[in-house]
């Protein structure tokens, strides 16, 4: 049994990274979905230590794994700036914090969107921009009235069977107190079976994520003074 396990590893070792993350990252939901819910603005840090683990984890398993670079399971990124969707102008007396907290609030409340601080990598912005928010919508184009009832088991159903998700990052400009979203469309990394192709950035799409998140363009403009679409 070990043998095959380390046949498979060393075969496609990036594969089986990717799958582990995505099964201990919807375990990790599951477990602490309300302390996430209530707590995503201060463990943004989480994400800096959850995926190098599972790499650590992996290349220590087994002294055959040397030489194998796993290091692109977890990347620091960059925000491309097509994948700018508009901008919310606050009014000087908006605390952008404040501001942040509702929108969020307004995204997973009545949207269906979560707070992503599991699997996703920190993107820097080009102009420097702190990123101040993180949110995925799982199966974007689909009903998400379904299995309503059932809660955080209808989530886990959804992350773990859907093929895509929309995925929104938001960053805020200090000197013109702003606040930028960008979205992009791309496959599921909590589906173990897309994991390692969402990392390497099969199916990205850009275009079609930031049509998608125009359409909370009029949920999310009440909280400024107005949006701004270039």
């Amino acid at each position: 049994m070990q043998e095959i396990a380390t046949e498979i590893l060393q075969t496609d070792p990036l594969f089986i990274a990717a799958s582990i993350a995505s099964l201990l990252g919807l375990g990790l939901y599951f477990g602490y979905r309300g302390f996430i819910h209530q707590n995503y603005q201060r463990i943004k840090w989480f994400r800096r230590l959850f995926l190098p683990h599972i790499t650590l984890l992996l290349r220590k398993g087994d002294k055959k794994l040397d030489g194998v670079d796993l290091s692109r399971l977890y990347v620091e990124t960059n925000a491309r700036p097509e994948e700018e969707v508009f901008d919310l102008r606050l009014s000087e007396e908006d605390r952008m914090n404040d501001v942040v907290e509702a929108v969020g609030s307004y995204l997973i409340r009545e949207e269906n969107f979560r707070p992503e601080v599991i699997l996703t990598s920190n993107a820097n912005h080009p102009e420097d921009y702190p990123e101040v928010g993180n949110f995925v919508l799982t199966a974007p184009e689909k009903s998400h009235d379904y299995f309503a009832r059932y809660g955080v088991f209808r989530e886990i159903i959804r992350m773990v069977t859907s093929k895509y998700q929309l995925h929104v990052r938001l960053y805020y400009d200090e000197d013109k107190h702003r606040i930028l979203f960008h979205a992009h469309h791309e496959l599921n990394p909590y589906n173990p079976i897309y994991a390692k192709k969402h990392f390497d950035a099969v199916n990205f799409n850009i275009r079609r994520g930031v049509e998608l998140f125009r359409n909370y363009r009029n949920g999310i403009a009440k909280y400024g003074i107005e949006i701004i679409e270039e």
